[in-house]
């Protein structure tokens, strides 16, 4: 079973392995913010809609509104590229939850939750992609214009509600996690710190 680290232990290696998340976090941040993320959107609507939308329009007439002004080549170039954003952000969530999961929580039971929580992962990530890969199949050109066909817009919506709670509550466990964290390292530092040493002295 393992234990609470020390307090040396818990600067020295819950200190690493912080900076060693924070450094995985920001490279892949920068990755989704600059290369992933503007790829994965559709920014051809007159609407001003978002790939998000088109993910839980729930119906043909509603993804028809959503893609007026889009051709079927710009959206599934964005749903392609969508599948490597799974993948990027599974990696950075999967991460804080095998960290936080370890040392940001004194609770057992919440400690206890790391192997559902990274499993809720998976599942966020098996129900975006088998969502891109309805809309994929169902997107095409009808007298009415671009959009999706009933059933696989339907489904595509059905799939990504849960995607979204799924999501939410791995980002809720890892913030909680990170804020515990933080407040823990605080006090180790607080108390092994040379200044306070030196003031115990006198």
């Amino acid at each position: 079973m393992a234990q609470w680290p020390t307090a040396s232990s818990f600067f020295v290696r819950g200190a690493r392995r912080l900076v060693a998340l924070l450094v995985v976090v920001g490279a892949v941040g920068a990755l989704l913010g600059g290369l992933l993320a503007p790829r994965a959107d559709i920014d051809c609507t007159t609407g001003g809609f978002s790939i998000v939308d088109l993910q839980v329009a729930g119906s043909r007439t509603a993804s028809t509104a959503v893609l007026a002004g889009c051709d079927d080549w710009t959206v599934r170039r964005a749903l392609l590229w969508d599948f490597a954003l799974i993948g990027a952000y599974g990696a950075v969530l999967a991460a804080g939850v095998a960290f936080v999961g370890r040392r940001g929580f004194h609770l057992r039971a919440l400690r206890r939750l790391r192997p559902g929580m990274l499993g809720a992962v998976g599942a966020a990530m098996l129900l975006d992609a088998a969502e891109n890969t309805l809309l994929l199949a169902g997107l095409g050109v009808r007298d009415d214009g671009l959009g999706v066909v009933e059933g696989a817009a339907r489904a595509a919506s059905v799939v990504a509600w849960p995607k979204f709670v799924l999501l939410a509550a791995v980002i809720a466990y890892v913030g909680f996690g990170a804020i515990g964290f933080y407040d823990d390292y605080l006090k180790v530092t607080r108390r092994t710190s040379p200044c306070r040493s030196i003031r115990s002295q006198h």
